[in-house]
């Protein structure tokens, strides 16, 4: 990268393409201290995804928790924390923690996830993520987007859906994004 030959990116026109912190720090953090960082936007792109998993995986594992409070942390944190113990190793780590993301996503699709197996891997995941820091900051709904949800969900009750989809780009439009699951409606910021 050199600023003569145009090919270097400030964090203000990365965020500027609609980047978040969050995202540029994801794509930095998987590569290893030793290794040249080869910086691309399907890298970023790459992040983006990963963390989607990551917080959707991490959603369900507190519904699946039930407000279950664990005695003891699950052993794949301890697996991830020896991979970090050698030398760093980010790249070794991550593939623990995406390992146990697709074995969880699994087990909670098949329906054979205990709740305190949920509990202690949550809090597993909560140990990791007081290191990596990656968890979104936990926003506050504006009271405009709450009442559009609230219409919404009232809309769909009446299956009202050519409505209920111009609310959900309303919603859109006001900077959040409105999924439908079978336990209701579920917002994230974008």
């Amino acid at each position: 990268m050199s600023k003569s030959a145009g090919n270097y990116f400030t964090l203000r026109d990365l965020t500027t393409r609609g980047y978040s912190g969050r995202e540029l720090r994801f794509t930095l953090l998987k590569v290893h201290y030793r290794l040249e960082l080869n910086f691309t936007f399907s890298e970023i792109e790459a992040s983006k995804d990963n963390l989607t998993r990551i917080d959707e995986w991490s959603k369900r594992l507190t519904a699946a928790a039930g407000g279950i409070t664990a005695l003891e942390v699950a052993p794949f944190a301890r697996e991830f924390f020896l991979a970090l113990a050698d030398d760093l190793n980010i790249s070794k780590a991550l593939a623990v923690l995406f390992d146990i993301i697709r074995d969880t996503n699994r087990a909670l699709d098949e329906n054979t996830l205990s709740h305190e197996s949920a509990a202690s891997l949550l809090s597993g995941w909560n140990k990791i993520n007081h290191v990596l820091a990656i968890t979104p900051p936990v926003t506050d709904i504006p009271p405009a987007v709450a009442q559009l949800l609230d219409e919404r969900k009232a809309v769909r009750a009446a299956k009202d859906f050519k409505k209920s989809d111009e609310l959900r780009d309303a919603i859109k439009a006001l900077g959040w994004q409105v999924k439908d699951t079978p336990k209701g409606q579920e917002l994230t910021r974008l």
